[in-house]
């Protein structure tokens, strides 16, 4: 009788606690000698687990002999909660089949569909049907959620889209979200018509008994991932809710698709119509500013900013700041991205690559190389940004020697860091480890990248092997600036091999360093040239201060 009033007593102690509370509690368990019950280990696991203390969790769950579903559906849950993977499937795969249930099913199949792999969750959900598990409303959200990530053709929508319906859960939001997601998806594919796929999440979205913020938001970027903003625009001038993150989308889209006038005029609407903008609207109107070269603008949605949110969160000052610093650097006023850059009370990796872009893209190799070695972290993006600066900048050496330490750090270059090493070494003159990288790249399969191209052509056109720049031209899969290289190189051939030839005739000295000369004078306006081309315009820019 006195153990049962203890286990009520625990118990109710336990139930609606904090985590503090229930280490206490399980602290006088333990020093009372008392034994608990299975329901007051899983009350302990449920406390731990919902404060995000899984470890602890964990350990108590293995100190039970025999685990109840209840313990092992909540450890699973909670695994899921943070997409540990392959924790949550040591957990499903030692419940026994038995004792499973439709509730620990949702948990793997939301683990999997967290993890993004659809595939395994398609294959649960198919498996917990045959075991003769009836799936739920979370089974349906969460299934469709995952094959929103793999299907490619309308019919796998179709299918589960019956199975809702005859299940009975088509009327819940929840679901008909999921399911209107998983059009919306399906409609970037190749094999399938965009318009008519999304014209189905249409009519499921046009039949909702009840929409809310997703369904006005999903329907929105859909129609603005498939390149139909009129239809965007559309749903969002039907919505009488004040939804600012369907506002968002549409001013997302408008920018994406370098419709700057649109974008601010939304962003005007927002303001008269009392829509609280958030730090997505803000920098998605920095980034209409920065591509279009307004400085004007962007300047006065900095000051209205700095007037209308008096007390910003951390993530707000952060990813606006971040496009503040961008910003300023494109318009080519890089003491203001220093400032912004400076004050920032938290700066992460995007922080340091962009006050990093804006030193280099302004000539600033002093100050770029300083803020590459205070970095605390560097991720590839970092090292492509002082590879290729310092080459364009003709530190060819500098670059080279930092692309071969990105590789012994063990960071695999991607295209864009190989054409600048070709280029630092087009800028050293260094044949030898031009060809070399020239091999590397054939063997792993960049040659065919437009930018590492363009990088050799170079390369080679200023080595003096003209012929090995054609060869390279010819094996291009497209071209941009490339066809005006080739006439410029066509040109150049024609001029150095008669220069050259003269040098042959009976007689005549010939004279190595003087032919050199005369080739890297004729290529040097040219290589200026393609420099340019290659970089992207800088609007308004005027002499830099760093």
């Amino acid at each position: 009788m006195e153990h049962r009033n203890m286990a009520n007593r625990y118990l109710k102690q336990l139930t609606l606690c904090s985590e503090t509370i229930a280490r206490v509690v399980h602290a006088r368990i333990l020093t009372s000698g008392f034994r608990p019950s299975s329901y007051i280990l899983n009350r302990l696991i449920h406390v731990y687990c919902k404060s995000y203390n899984i470890r602890y969790a964990r350990q108590l769950f293995d100190k039970i002999p025999k685990p109840d579903i209840v313990a092992r559906t909540t450890l699973l849950v909670a695994y899921a909660s943070t997409g540990n993977i392959k924790l949550a499937k040591q957990v499903f795969n030692a419940t026994p089949s038995s004792m499973r249930d439709t509730v620990s099913y949702n948990a793997m199949i939301t683990v999997y569909s967290h993890s993004r792999d659809g595939h395994a969750a398609l294959q649960l959900f198919i498996e917990m049907k045959r075991k003769g598990f009836f799936p739920d409303s979370y089974s349906f959200s969460s299934v469709l959620s995952a094959l929103s990530l793999i299907a490619d053709e309308e019919k796998h929508c179709k299918q589960l889209h019956c199975e809702v319906i005859k299940s009975g859960v088509g009327y819940l939001s929840s679901v008909l979200n999921s399911l209107i997601t998983c059009y919306v998806n399906c409609a970037s594919s190749p094999l399938v018509s965009s318009s008519l796929v999304m014209g189905s999440a249409r009519k499921l979205f046009d039949e909702m008994p009840e929409r809310d913020e997703l369904s006005w938001t999903t329907m929105i970027a859909g129609y603005v991932r498939n390149n139909d903003l009129d239809a965007a625009r559309e749903i969002l001038d039907g919505m009488t809710e004040k939804i600012v993150c369907a506002w968002n989308a549409t001013i997302s889209g408008y920018v994406q698709h370098g419709f700057h006038d649109k974008a601010f005029e939304l962003f005007r609407k927002m303001h008269l119509m009392g829509i609280q903008q958030d730090e997505y609207t803000y920098t998605s109107m920095i980034s209409a500013a920065s591509n279009a070269g307004l400085f004007k603008i962007g300047r006065q949605v900095h000051a209205y900013m700095l007037r209308t949110e008096a007390q910003p969160s951390e993530h707000f000052i952060l990813s606006v700041n971040n496009a503040l610093i961008t910003f300023y650097t494109k318009c080519g006023k890089v003491a203001q991205a220093k400032e912004i850059f400076n004050k920032m009370p938290v700066k992460d990796l995007i922080s340091w690559n962009a006050i990093l872009s804006a030193f280099v893209n302004a000539r600033c190799i002093e100050e770029a190389n300083s803020i590459f070695k205070e970095m605390p972290e560097r991720n590839l993006l970092t090292w492509i940004v002082m590879v290729s600066g310092l080459a364009k900048n003709g530190f060819g050496e500098e670059g080279l020697k930092l692309f071969n330490q990105m590789r012994v750090e063990g960071l695999e270059p991607c295209d864009y860091a190989y054409a600048g090493a070709i280029t630092s070494c087009s800028v050293l003159g260094s044949l030898d480890n031009g060809q070399q990288i020239h091999s590397q790249v054939v063997r792993l399969g960049h040659d065919a990248s437009l930018s590492v191209s363009n990088a050799m052509i170079t390369m080679y056109a200023r080595c003096g092997l003209v012929e090995s720049a054609y060869t390279v031209f010819l094996t291009m899969p497209y071209v941009d600036s490339s066809s005006l290289l080739l006439y410029q190189v066509i040109r150049l051939s024609q001029m150095v091999l008669a220069s050259g030839a003269q040098f042959q005739r009976p007689r005549q000295k010939k004279h190595e360093t003087h032919f050199h000369m005369r080739w890297n004078k004729i290529w040097h306006p040219v290589t200026a040239m393609l420099i340019d081309v290659q970089e992207s315009p800088k609007p308004n820019t005027e002499p830099v201060k760093c």
